[in-house]
């Protein structure tokens, strides 16, 4: 089964070329019939000039321009265009260990639909600021109590899913932003996809390009239309 990876990027030109490179070579070593998909939504730098120019010199490596911001933004284009059987995403500092997608991968062979990386189970190795700890969790129980969902870890970057089973869900999805991880669990779990979290190794990067306040603000505000105005 061929796997796209989408990577949503936004000002990036540091770090893109190398990741891109390391995410690549990666799945060549484990024989992977793979593409890789850099999704640029809104860099105001060279980051598209940079996958542009990945794309050209790699036959498996596509660049996508997107005028406005937004990682659900990214991640609904890919899904919606994809081809592939299995689709999945990564945030493009590879906080997350490389080689535990290869679970993930075991997982959905094993006949899931949707498998998350998750830096919240006890099973998982996780090294970020005391505040983001902090942060996620307060996240993790809000969620699962107003929403009534049985998963920890909602808004990780590291996820993988079959394609055909979560397309359908993509127009119930309102949001463009970071809380499209929480709203396509949410649909998936009341359409009774298989759903499978794992406990994942995860180095968070110094530097980050999530506005936490009108993150935090903009999260609650999905979890309240959810839980009060879902359409299922």
């Amino acid at each position: 089964m061929k796997l796209e990876i989408v990577l949503p990027v936004y000002n990036e030109e540091e770090i893109l070329e190398k990741n891109v490179i390391r995410v690549k070579n990666f799945f060549k070593k484990h024989n992977f019939k793979f593409i890789i998909s850099i999704v640029d939504n809104g860099s105001t730098d060279n980051t598209y000039k940079i996958a542009k120019n990945l794309a050209d010199k790699n036959d498996n490596i596509f660049a996508f321009k997107l005028k406005k911001r937004g990682r659900g933004r990214a991640l609904k284009f890919r899904i919606l265009n994809s081809s592939c059987a299995i689709l999945g995403y990564m945030d493009i500092d590879l906080s997350a260990d490389l080689y535990d997608f290869l679970i993930l991968y075991r997982e959905i062979q094993n006949g899931y639909d949707i498998v998350i990386g998750s830096r919240l189970l006890p099973a998982s190795s996780v090294k970020r600021s005391i505040l983001r700890k902090l942060l996620s969790r307060v996240y993790s129980k809000m969620v699962r109590r107003v929403l009534n969902l049985p998963f920890f870890d909602y808004q990780c970057g590291f996820k993988l899913f079959r394609r055909e089973n979560i397309v359908s869900l993509i127009p119930l999805i309102k949001n463009n932003n970071w809380f499209f991880d929480t709203e396509l669990l949410f649909y998936a779990y009341r359409k009774n996809l298989k759903i499978k979290e794992i406990p994942i190794r995860w180095r968070e990067r110094k530097y980050g390009r999530v506005k936490l306040l009108p993150t935090i603000i903009e999260d609650i505000k999905g979890i309240m239309r959810l839980r009060f105005n879902s359409v299922v």
